[in-house]
């Protein structure tokens, strides 16, 4: 008998792990996919400010000069209020990004929103190659990068502007992890090194999550390259370091604890394993998207959350055995699990413990997963023909992206401007008292006061409910009640909810500001004179406060005061009208003459709505001899 000849077998999806050089990718492939993301996200450009913008960069007067630059790398994001309490995110690129855009187009946010949108476009092109580095086959690579394009749990990070802190840090992540693969598979090493090295700084420089690069990069190493690299782990440890000495220097402190949230170890481990296995499932079954979530933590095993969790877990870890063999999926699964690991962290995430745009970085193993293991099936079922079963696979990636495109789509108009995003929120989750008393807000300037008024309330009775307990929230939710009911008349009602506000915050600037400038409508300038000093313990930039007490002064005839606190507002906002109306108001209280004349003529160069007015004051000071 002949010798028996065996079938050759068909190449392994994942066989460009052991060779050094695969077919090459065509760039007009991954240029596809960055078109798609650019096509899918373009209607965003003319979106307005909302949420944290509105303060990030409308009132952020350092991202409006360059000179204001080498503050973005020795304070925390929020230190342009002035502020003395520390935030615990430091973000230099962000802010040097919003510089950029503001010299685009000022605050306008079509620049800003471009800027998301290149993001997005970028790591979707990363995603692609590094698919095509990984698996060596062009479909699981145009596809994941598809799949990153228009997934739907993308759109809080690309179509609000605030959420670009996910595609700047994800873009030099990405970018890192490319080249710390060439490196790996280069004999000499040298420029890869060198960029993997830069652009993990990048990717610290830009967001928290870029903590995890070190493991995936060490969990690379140990999946595909079957070894360890302990020298290159030193060099990105000493990046980390020279990274957390620059961090340190601007918070006081590595980490800064900001909302506390009180869980016992048994809470803390059960939740740990719900939140996991939500955002497991939400990279491959995206649902319940929303600007907010509520967090409930889990108490008890038995609980259906925790046991289906469980299960989900379970099922996560059947499957990375069952690819054991398969050395690129071992490696994405546990890459996924690698990146979710920061935000087990409960007690140290603050209030928002759960937030879709948390899942943008780790949603590149779900992304290349899909058509990589798409691909293992077509290949397994030898029994059909080879062109019906890529026919097959074909056809469920395009009802895949079409399904998810669909959902990208609503999920994005979402954001387009404050009132549709805070209502749409409420909708969603329906026990967020942040939401509710954004929307609040927002009927409130829109001259709504009546369901401004019913929202607050919902608020307030939402954060009794609540586990988290904020009571800066509480404040500004007291506060706003406070407003209302100043502009309904009612000013006992108004007295009654701005005492609660200031005592449920007494060193929060804005409700302090709001309750000084209420006892001001009502002429009790010593009271409201109080607050104002209180807001200028607090934060000493506050240039409203100074103002604001420089017409206190005025009006009880301190005129040397109400002329230091004046000058003082102007120091600090140069281009600030109310204290320049004070400043030459109080210089001709004084009889000084000249001085007001100068002060009402500089009024009229910095603010033109109130000329008319200064032109009325400097005759009247021609007509006193």
């Amino acid at each position: 008998m002949g010798k028996k000849v065996r079938p050759k077998k068909g190449k392994r999806a994942g066989s460009a792990e052991t060779s050094k050089a695969a077919a090459r990718l065509p760039l007009w492939l991954p240029a596809i996919v960055a078109l798609v993301a650019i096509a899918a996200l373009l209607r965003t450009l003319p979106y307005e400010f909302v949420f944290d913008d509105q303060n990030q960069i409308l009132r952020n007067p350092w991202i409006r000069d360059w000179s204001h630059a080498w503050r973005f790398f020795t304070t925390d994001v929020w230190a342009f209020t002035g502020e003395a309490s520390r935030s615990n995110y430091y973000r230099p690129l962000q802010m040097l990004l919003y510089t950029s855009a503001h010299s685009m187009t000022g605050l306008q946010p079509q620049a800003f929103h471009l800027f998301n949108i290149l993001l997005h476009a970028g790591c979707s092109l990363l995603v692609a190659l590094i698919g095509f580095r990984l698996a060596g086959n062009r479909f699981v690579a145009i596809a994941g990068g598809l799949i990153f394009a228009l997934h739907p749990i993308h759109a809080e990070s690309v179509a609000w502007i605030s959420g670009v802190t996910d595609p700047l840090c994800a873009v030099f992540y990405f970018s890192a992890l490319y080249f710390y693969w060439k490196d790996g598979q280069e004999e000499k090493h040298g420029t890869a090194l060198i960029l993997t090295l830069g652009l993990f700084m990048g990717a610290l420089l830009s967001k928290e999550m870029a903590f995890t690069f070190p493991l995936a990069a060490a969990w690379l190493d140990w999946c595909l390259h079957k070894k360890l690299r302990w020298p290159r782990y030193a060099m990105l440890t000493g990046v980390f370091a020279l990274y957390s000495v620059m961090r340190v220097n601007a918070l006081e402190a590595f980490f800064v604890h900001q909302v506390p949230i009180e869980l016992n170890a048994v809470s803390r481990t059960l939740s740990s394993v719900v939140l996991l296995a939500q955002y497991i499932v939400k990279m491959f079954v995206p649902h319940g998207i929303s600007a907010a979530h509520v967090f409930e933590p889990t108490t008890s095993a038995a609980s259906a959350g925790f046991v289906l969790s469980a299960a989900a877990l379970a099922s996560i870890a059947a499957a990375a055995w069952f690819w054991r063999g398969r050395r690129v999926i071992l490696f994405l699964i546990g890459y996924g699990l690698l990146t979710l690991a920061p935000l087990l962290n409960l007690t140290g995430i603050g209030e928002n413990v759960f937030a879709d745009r948390y899942l943008y970085i780790p949603s590149l193993a779900s992304s290349l997963l899909i058509p990589l293991i798409a691909a293992q099936l077509v290949q397994s079922w030898a029994a059909r023909p080879r062109w019906l079963n890529m026919h097959a696979a074909g056809g469920c990636l395009v009802l895949l992206l079409g399904i998810y495109g669909r959902m990208l789509w609503v999920e994005v108009e979402v954001w387009r401007d404050s009132p549709t995003l805070y209502l749409e929120t409420t909708k969603r989750a329906p026990g967020s008292a942040l939401m509710a008393h954004n929307l609040a807000c927002s009927y409130y300037f829109g001259g709504d006061l009546d369901r401004a008024r019913e929202w607050e309330l919902k608020a307030l009775e939402s954060w009794r409910k609540s586990f988290i307990k904020n009571r800066t929230n509480l404040a500004e939710i007291y506060s706003g009640l406070g407003g209302i009911y100043s502009r309904k008349g009612n000013a006992d009602q108004a007295r009654v909810y701005f005492d609660k506000a200031c005592a449920a915050a007494p060193d929060r600037e804005p409700v302090l500001l709001a309750a000084g400038t209420f006892y001001i409508s009502l002429q009790e300038y010593d009271h409201a004179l109080g607050f104002f000093e209180a807001v200028i313990r607090v934060n000493p930039r506050n240039a409203v406060a100074y103002s604001n007490a420089a017409g206190i002064h005025l009006v009880r005839g301190r005129f040397d005061q109400s002329i230091a606190c004046a000058r003082k507002a102007l120091d600090l906002a140069p281009n600030y009208g109310d204290a320049c109306a004070n400043l030459a108001r109080a210089y001709a209280g004084k009889g000084m003459k000249e001085q007001a004349r100068q002060a009402y003529m500089l009024l009229k160069s910095i603010d033109p709505s109130k000329i008319e007015m200064a032109d009325t004051a400097l005759k009247a000071l021609d007509q006193i001899r």
